[in-house]
């Protein structure tokens, strides 16, 4: 279905769907991390951390890409 959608999209809505999405993952993950800090759970903090460093990444691409492409 998102495929779908994203078929109807222009580039630019595209960009900041991705955009709004690694934005959202990057805040789950963070919530993850506090609440396995905060009970304990510090045996997938590694994992975590690769994802977050991942999505942050992205996020920082996408966000140029976004800028470069926004009409002024």
């Amino acid at each position: 279905m998102a495929s779908f959608v994203k078929f109807f999209l222009l580039p630019q809505q595209q960009l900041k769907c991705r955009l709004i999405f690694a934005r959202f993952k990057i805040k789950s993950i963070e919530r993850t991390i506090r609440y396995c800090v905060s009970h304990g759970c510090h045996n997938n903090l590694q994992f975590l951390f690769r994802h977050l460093e991942r999505y942050c990444a992205e996020f920082e691409v996408l966000y140029a890409l976004f800028i470069k492409n926004k009409p002024l």
